[in-house]
């Protein structure tokens, strides 16, 4: 009864509830620094498949560029901007990819 007036057993039982607590916020954290790292790599997956499908756009492009269309100066400007266009996207890719990694770098 007078431990229950002073508080004494709250204080053990605060206490008790430190270690648990701190489980479930190492718990908390390992599980959202894993969920984080999951969304980092799945972001970098999609980065290599866009950046893999505008260069065999490009190639397939300058392929009809130097085949079929090599003496069609109409459909060749028309590639020719296609190609171009496929490049500057290309390009914002790798530095995107570029960036994430130094991010990466960074936190590690």
């Amino acid at each position: 009864y007078v431990s229950h007036i002073t508080g004494t057993d709250n204080n053990k039982k605060e206490e008790g509830e430190s270690p648990a607590s701190s489980n479930k916020e190492r718990y908390l954290t390992a599980k959202r620094d894993a969920a984080e790292e999951r969304r980092r790599r799945h972001a970098m997956e999609r980065l290599d498949a866009d950046i893999a499908e505008l260069e065999n756009k490009i190639e397939e492009i300058e392929a009809e560029l130097f085949g079929e269309a090599a003496t069609d100066y109409v459909r060749a400007a028309e590639l020719d901007a296609q190609i171009t266009d496929a490049e500057d996207k290309l390009l914002a890719l790798y530095e995107e990819k570029e960036r994430r990694e130094k991010e990466e770098e960074s936190d590690n």
